[in-house]
């Protein structure tokens, strides 16, 4: 399948699976962050023309920190396998062989785990009667 225009949707919402957001732990040298930066962006450039792509981003954990946590995500596992299988990005995956280590991959579909505390465990910490300020 090719490319098609930012924000269009492979298929419908009546048959698509849930979105599926990736993350992906890279180690980046210091020296290497502008190379990295740029490398990064043309790969959602990239992305973003392929049907069903929603958005991505990157954080570090401190400024000094050589490991780089990637999130990326489409509308369901078909518009994910498409991105992930175009020769588009094995070209563009091939140009960063040398910039940076990938250490880790998550597939997810919802959004529980990623940012919050699942409830159970907070229910837990909080002390009886009480909530945390």
């Amino acid at each position: 399948m090719t490319p098609q225009e930012p924000g269009s949707l492979q298929s419908s919402p009546e048959t698509a699976g849930p979105p599926v957001t990736v993350s992906i732990t890279r180690l980046v040298e210091p020296d290497r962050i502008p190379e990295v930066t740029h490398w990064v962006q043309s790969g959602v450039n990239l992305a973003n023309r392929y049907p069903g792509f929603l958005g991505s981003g990157w954080v570090r954990s401190r400024a000094q920190s050589r490991e780089w946590h990637m999130l990326y995500r489409f509308a369901d596992h078909d518009s994910l396998a498409t991105w992930e299988n175009s020769d588009d990005r094995l070209r563009w995956l091939d140009l960063g062989r040398d910039l940076v280590v990938e250490s880790r991959v998550e597939k997810r579909t919802g959004i529980e785990g990623w940012f919050d505390v699942p409830q159970d465990a907070l229910h837990r910490a909080l002390p009886r009667g009480g909530s945390r300020r």
